[in-house]
């Protein structure tokens, strides 16, 4: 075996640092050894050949004497013997007469040479300002008597001679400098434009070693330093080799952002899409999911190696966030705009950071920013399609600031611990002698615990645990604070609707920014379509940078409310609720009125909307605890400080409510009860249904008070249906079911009362609730809902309905619209009125919107049946109410409408099965049709546990 690997040694290749050419590793050291610059090289010229000892030796000298020192060298190695080339592209200098003497000198500063395993990368010259020396002559004269000291080897005519023959030592490193002709070409004709500027040129050498050819070579630097110098004192003058960069004004990161973003991809190719549409029925946007991220990857995968013709393309995820970047910092980003270059500040540099990356690092970055913002260990992120290695892709989004490293941002030790595998945990545990015959959680306790004891010097060990833990933990990453806030700034300004926090107390797990970007998606590959207009302007309510970041902070940590309570960890949301209500106290006044002044529909964007939204989910964790007294505290505070009365308002009802349930129920004040009771009825804010169900509440408290609304109740109906048993293992007490063709069927209690209508005069039903009214009110108005033309309503092009769809000002603004529609319906036939519908029908049909029920008919000819039995002026008495207050009438229609085109009958039904009562939206509703001429009825359906079974 050991003949065998010397034998793969042999065969093995590397690449010649010198000539580029592929040598196998056998004969490596003797090509290393005889690759000396051709004679007819005209890239470089041999100026020293330079030994350890020599560099020694002159080290000793400028100890003895600095201001004879003639150069300065880099720290050599021990018991080694190498050799250092400066080389100067084009320098011209007079070796042998000073009649070729000229006025000025150009000097190349060359970066580094890293000779990788693999391949070389080629050095970059930058070409320095061109100076004038008053004693150049003399200058060079002390130049030559230097590099006479430097044992110079024999080349061609423009190399020196020196004592010694190269054949003996071993070859110095080639460093390459002829690459940009372009710069050459400029410092050329700075040559003749300069004048009374002295010169400096700094002269850095590293050492180059033939036998690890990964040595870096710096080349000579030249900077004006604005005073006389000379090239004797040169090597006083040496820095480190790190290069400072040249901090960017504004204005020059606004033209690299602007020319960057002009020109960049911001469409998917038809090729993209058809690859992507594959991927649509795996991806939902919630990429935050362990099991369905290795889907994806498998399938990005699959992407990534299929294409040919397409390679310049960037992936979709980089491509749609470019598009945002684009619209925000490119479109609607001019002087006068509301988001001009100011409104950012420095902030705009992050963008510049970005941009300026490599491509793989920015759909690393993009790939990150779209999950959740934690920490993450570089060995179990499956981003393959990316790069195999991502490691040096972190590394580069960590040196611009994009990302934080776990080795300097990981300080907090019980996050540290929770980051370990189980098997890493243990290895840990065992460090420390701590017992791991339990479970994880419990040897993360033990661990935390025992950082917090102090050992004999009285010290506690949470540094030294802190650092096993990060050494186990291997590399992590997470991205920066303030640049996940930023770009969450953006993706805002571009989707408010998308990217509200709203969306995660129903679906406390998804990523709303992941969510938007497969939402852009389908819409880029023709997926949905939108009842949006394609381009919008932004949301414009934040006169500063600073309003935008508080309402990012605010639905930051209301996104952490919403995921304690999806684990019913309701100490943790009483936590951020509490947080949430000092920071609203101590708003200062004029922030507030200003709040206060953007209209209703747009103030819910606001900082002070969301911590009002926090401390609701703050009064209902103290109930869940049981700490009603303090509930009630929180309560009266939203209710009667008039601070709160302008956020939330759709929420006041339920406050109020909750309010006299807690002082009757609770506390046993019943006072103090009707009287928040009373006070409610007369709150401008309230709408039907939540004074109905305040009215019903002081009536269960005191019989002999009354309300002001007059609510009968519904015609009754009372059927029944089978049952199976009522202990299955779940909490449904009540499983009606059916038989169809021998076959017996769960169904819902609903299909049991439809069942029950269809065979007693009517021939079709829908159980769709509000639906189906909804539907044919989007039909008939749908010109007049998704108008374009209304300003402050569109943002985005994935918006399913205007911003003022749930407020009052629906119908502020289109009154005049809405009226004018309505008189014409009620003035319209129903053929004429199933014309009108088929226009809108077939003019947007598939299309995603809030109104609008493709499934809720089966075809067209189904839909005209209902129009039939339907008379224009219930429709339009349906429609006023609803536009008039769409936020309390948007629900509560009946469960099932129910007609016979032949007879021309109508009716609804709300069904409700044992033990289940009619809501307070409900019941307005049920009156409400039977007001306006339709059979209205709720239908109770009685469990029947008998071996009979309803045949279908």
């Amino acid at each position: 075996m050991a003949l065998l690997r010397a034998f793969q040694r042999q065969l093995e290749k590397k690449k010649c640092p010198a000539c580029g050419i592929i040598i196998p590793s056998g004969k490596y050291q003797s090509h290393i050894n005889r690759c000396f610059i051709d004679s007819d090289d005209d890239e470089c010229v041999m100026i020293a050949c330079i030994t350890a000892e020599e560099k020694k030796r002159r080290a000793n000298e400028q100890l003895i004497n600095l201001d004879n020192s003639s150069t300065s060298m880099n720290e050599t190695q021990n018991d080694k013997q190498s050799t250092t080339t400066i080389a100067i592209n084009d320098l011209n200098l007079p070796m042998k007469s000073d009649k070729n003497v000229t006025e000025s000198f150009t000097v190349v500063k060359a970066k580094r040479l890293k000779v990788e395993d693999e391949e070389i990368v080629e050095m970059k010259n930058h070409q320095l300002k061109v100076v004038e020396n008053n004693s150049f002559k003399g200058g060079i004269n002390r130049m030559k008597e230097e590099t006479n000291k430097w044992d110079v080897p024999t080349s061609t005519s423009r190399s020196m001679n020196t004592n010694g023959s190269l054949s003996n030592r071993k070859r110095p490193a080639k460093i390459n400098l002829q690459r940009n002709k372009k710069l050459m070409k400029k410092s050329e004709k700075m040559r003749c434009n300069e004048s009374s500027k002295k010169n400096i040129v700094e002269v850095k050498c590293i050492e180059s070693s033939p036998v690890k050819p990964k040595h870096l070579v710096e080349s000579m630097e030249t900077r004006n330093m604005g005073t006389e110098t000379t090239i004797t004192n040169l090597p006083q003058m040496v820095i480190s080799g790190k290069e400072v960069e040249k901090e960017l004004s504004r204005e020059q990161i606004v033209e690299k952002v602007h020319n960057f973003l002009k020109c960049c991809q911001t469409e998917l190719s038809s090729m993209a899409k058809e690859r992507i549409l594959s991927m649509n029925s795996i991806s939902n946007g919630n990429e935050d999911v362990d099991d369905n991220e290795e889907m994806i990857s498998i399938v990005e995968n699959s992407i990534e190696s299929n294409i040919d013709d397409d390679s310049n393309r960037s992936p979709y995820y980089l491509t749609l966030f470019l598009k945002i970047l684009k619209r925000v910092f490119y479109e609607q980003c001019s002087e006068n705009s509301p988001y001009s270059p100011s409104f950012w500040g420095e902030n705009l540099s992050i963008v510049e950071k970005f941009i300026s990356v490599s491509e793989k690092a920015k759909q690393l970055f993009v790939k990150i920013f779209i999950r959740k913002r934690r920490w993450l260990l570089v060995e179990r992120l499956n981003l393959s399609y990316i790069a195999q290695d991502l490691s040096p892709l972190f590394d580069e989004l960590n040196k611009v600031g994009l990302v934080e490293s776990g080795s300097s941002g990981l300080t907090d030790l019980s996050e540290a611990i929770h980051l370990l595998h189980a098997p890493s945990l243990k290895l840990v545990a065992k460090k420390f002698q701590i017992n791991i015959n339990c479970g994880k959680l419990d040897i993360a306790r033990k661990l935390l615990k025992l950082s917090q004891e102090r050992n004999v010097l009285g010290q506690r060990n949470t540094t030294r645990m802190l650092q096993v833990v990060r050494e186990y933990l291997g590399a992590c990453y997470r991205i920066d604070e303030n640049v996940w806030r930023f770009f969450n700034a953006v993706f805002t300004l571009y989707s408010p609707y998308d990217m509200s926090s709203s969306q995660l107390l129903d679906q406390p797990t998804i990523n709303v920014a992941s969510q938007f970007l497969f939402s852009l998606l389908q819409l880029a590959t023709n997926k949905v379509r939108y009842p949006a207009p394609s381009s919008s302007p932004l949301l414009h309510i934040y006169w500063n940078q600073e309003m935008l970041l508080r309402y990012i902070i605010a639905k930051e940590l209301e996104a952490n409310i919403a995921d304690a309570i999806g684990r019913a960890k309701w100490s943790d949301v009483y936590s951020g609720a509490l947080k949430a209500r000092h920071i609203f106290l101590d708003v200062d006044i004029e922030y507030r009125l200003a709040c206060e002044a953007i209209p209703p529909h747009l103030r819910r964007f606001t900082d002070l909307w969301v911590y009002t939204r926090c401390i609701s989910h703050g009064i209902e964790a103290l109930q869940r605890q049981r700490k009603y007294k303090e509930a009630v505290d929180w309560l009266q505070h939203l209710l009667n400080n008039k601070d709160a009365k302008m956020f939330l308002m759709d929420a006041r009802g339920s406050w109020w409510d909750r309010l006299a349930l807690n002082l009757d129920s609770h506390l046993k004040q019943r006072d103090e009860a009707l009287k928040a009771i009373n006070a409610a009825l007369e709150d401008p804010s309230l709408g039907d249904k939540d004074r109905l169900l305040l009215q019903d509440r002081g009536e269960k408290i005191n019989d002999t008070w009354k309300g002001p609304m007059n609510v009968p109740d519904p015609e009754r109906i009372d059927i029944s249906g089978s049952v199976l048993g009522k202990n299955l293992g779940d909490s449904r007490t009540n499983r009606f079911i059916i038989r169809r063709d021998e076959t017996s069927y769960e169904c819902a209690v609903e299909e049991i009362a439809l069942r029950y209508y269809l065979r007693n005069g009517y021939k079709e039903g829908v159980h769709a609730e509000g639906a189906i009214w909804h539907t044919v009110f989007g039909l008939l108005c749908y010109d007049i809902i998704f108008d374009h033309q209304k300003e402050d309503v569109w943002f985005c092009e994935t918006q399913t309905n205007p911003a003022d769809l749930n407020s009052p000002s629906l119908y502020i603004r289109r009154k005049m619209a809405f009226d004018e529609r309505f008189d014409i319906i009620e003035e319209s036939t129903s053929e004429e009125l199933i014309d009108l519908i088929k226009l809108a029908y077939d003019g947007h049909y598939g299309e995603t919107n809030s109104e609008i029920s493709w499934d809720v008919f089966s075809e067209f000819a189904q839909l005209k049946r209902f129009i039939l039995c339907c008379q224009p002026k219930v429709l339009t008495s349906v429609f006023r109410r609803l536009v008039k207050d769409y936020r309390n009438c948007r629900s509560g229609f009946p469960d099932l409408t129910i007609w016979n085109d032949e007879s021309g009958k109508l009716a609804v039904a709300e069904v409700k099965g044992p033990g289940d009562k009619l809501s307070t939206k409900q019941r307005l509703w049920l009156q409400y049709f039977s007001e306006h001429g339709v059979t209205a009825h709720v239908c109770h359906v009685a469990a029947r546990n008998s071996k009979c079974v309803d045949n279908d």
